[in-house]
């Protein structure tokens, strides 16, 4: 089984589990850092681990914590970039807290 434990500010989101074939090794062949340019933080990560328990070694993901906009992503959220291929795999926790974002983000525009 290939897992993926999401962690945002240290708080744990929830475990994506996909079977061991080969087309999801893809999917977590690495674990995800996220970090912030404007104030430097890792403010979330994505923890991939393959069948034999080895984890994926981190890439960086450069996206906006909830405290700084880059204007082109909702702050704080997971799925910017190349994340949206993960969003209906998503575990419950991790898709309330991303559709709280959304709904924060209109409601400030509105």
């Amino acid at each position: 089984m290939y897992t993926s434990t999401i962690l945002v500010g240290g708080e744990h989101l929830g475990t994506i589990e996909y079977p061991n074939e080969a087309g999801n090794r893809h999917v977590v062949s690495h674990s995800i850092a996220y970090f912030c340019q404007d104030c430097g933080e890792v403010w979330a990560r994505i923890v991939s681990t393959g069948p034999a328990g080895k984890q994926g070694k981190f890439f960086t993901t450069h996206l906006p914590c909830l405290h700084h906009n880059d204007g082109g992503n909702i702050p704080g959220s997971l799925l910017g970039g190349m994340m949206e291929q993960i969003l209906n795999d998503l575990p419950l926790d991790a898709a309330r807290r991303e559709f709280e974002l959304l709904i924060q983000k209109y409601e400030r525009e509105s």
